[in-house]
């Protein structure tokens, strides 16, 4: 009995000090919820609960784990105060080849831009996928235009479904991708950017072909060979004709690209073919491809977009 009695001793004090943490923490953790729901129920200014949130998933269309980060704005804006009309409008922001879904965070001030216009901005990873259905691969546009609004739709209520409030953009290869989904169903959206992108992918790979003396391994894996992609989803140019000559509303297009940038003559062949086919604002100036450029210009597009401000 002896031997137990400073064991029992110990014990007691342990439960009693777990008490005091618990009871400490619950403390703190109700002075919190006040503190962050005050400004969100009286509409005072002072708290700014933009949210950055990051999401590990897995995609039943890829048939893997995959992750994105979501931004969502204040409701209660620290310029005026007054709660801005929800649902949100949403941005869906591709990232460009070799990136993923972290790059627009770590290399611009795109938290910062999305704030001031409270758009709610999505940020997913395609890998190097190209944002296609991949001809030995994963079917990463399926996933994009079908499961990924599908997701956000379903997690986050305060987004828009509306096809006035969504809009796409994209960098380099993500400016393809973001031309891809907006003339699929240009239905769905209401506006599309690209930046510094190559457009048509049937010209990038035959001067692959002339440059290298051979397609490139993972052209092939994802389109096959440039005449297998002529005519379908995955030709822009094609989309873009089809969608025009449906005679169906089409959403607006801004294009930007860098006048020392390799991508350059694609994008000037683009503004005129279509300039006077499309609601089209076309913007060059001094610039490589580079994040520089892009930064510049992200913000030009959030000022571009037609919110309902």
């Amino acid at each position: 009995m002896g031997t137990k009695k400073p064991a029992n001793i110990f014990f007691k004090k342990l439960l009693l000090l777990w008490m005091e943490v618990v009871f400490s923490l619950c403390y703190h953790i109700n002075e919190c919820q006040k503190w962050i729901t005050s400004p969100l129920e009286t509409g005072t200014e002072g708290v700014s609960v933009l949210a950055l949130v990051t999401i590990n998933f897995f995609s039943t269309v890829l048939g893997m784990n995959t992750a994105m980060h979501v931004i969502l704005p204040d409701r209660y804006p620290k310029a005026t105060g007054k709660q801005r009309k929800e649902p949100f409008p949403v941005l869906y922001l591709f990232h460009g080849g070799g990136d993923n879904h972290t790059k627009w965070l770590r290399y611009t001030a795109i938290e910062r831009y999305a704030e001031k216009k409270q758009i709610a901005v999505v940020m997913p990873t395609t890998m190097q996928g190209w944002y296609t259905d991949m001809k030995y691969g994963y079917d990463f546009f399926t996933f994009l235009s079908e499961e990924l609004p599908e997701i956000i739709h379903r997690d986050f209520p305060k987004i828009s479904t509306d096809p006035k409030d969504t809009f796409v953009a994209g960098l380099s290869m993500g400016g393809m991708g973001a031309l891809k989904w907006a003339f699929v169903k240009p239905e769905r959206v209401a506006a599309v950017a690209s930046l510094s992108s190559s457009i048509d992918m049937t010209v990038s790979m035959e001067r692959a072909m002339k440059r290298d003396g051979k397609l490139p391994d993972n052209m092939r894996n994802i389109w096959g060979s440039p005449e297998e992609i002529k005519g379908t989803v995955d030709d822009v140019p094609y989309l873009i004709d089809q969608a025009i000559a449906s005679g169906k509303p089409l959403p607006k297009v801004f294009i930007a690209v860098g006048t020392e940038d390799f991508t350059y003559q694609c994008n000037v062949d683009f503004k005129n073919k279509y300039e006077n086919q499309l609601d089209l604002t076309y913007l060059e100036e001094p610039g490589t491809h580079s994040w520089e450029f892009w930064d510049r210009n992200i913000e030009r597009v959030l000022n571009w977009l037609p919110l309902d401000d």
